[in-house]
């Protein structure tokens, strides 16, 4: 289960080139951590119901095995005219990204 989420926000630190980098007005602590925002429905889940945007937050040591917050970030999404969540959406947002990498890998997935 844990590699899937490795898997899940690799792909999404990934496509940081398709991230609208602004200054933080979500997610401002700590303020070394390195920042991502993008706008919602992203381009890899465009089926997601929700407009808005979302930012990341990665630790400094987020991708070094070795370190004491390995695998430690913080992610907040601010939903325009939404007043409740569907929980099946995220997983609109996780199928999105798995496409993505796959396609970006041409990897072949035997469903």
């Amino acid at each position: 289960m844990k590699n899937i989420f490795i898997f899940i926000f690799t792909i999404s630190f990934s496509l940081a080139a398709q991230a609208h980098q602004a200054a933080p007005q979500l997610l401002k602590e700590p303020a070394a951590w390195q920042f991502e925002r993008f706008d919602l429905p992203p381009a890899f889940a465009p089926g997601f119901p929700y407009y808005g945007a979302e930012e990341l937050g990665f630790s400094l040591g987020m991708f070094k095995k070795d370190s004491q917050d390995y695998f430690t970030y913080a992610f907040v999404s601010e939903l325009e005219s939404t007043k409740a969540f569907r929980r099946k959406t995220s997983g609109i947002i996780c199928s999105g990204i798995l496409k993505v990498y796959v396609a970006a890998k041409q990897m072949i997935v035997n469903s």
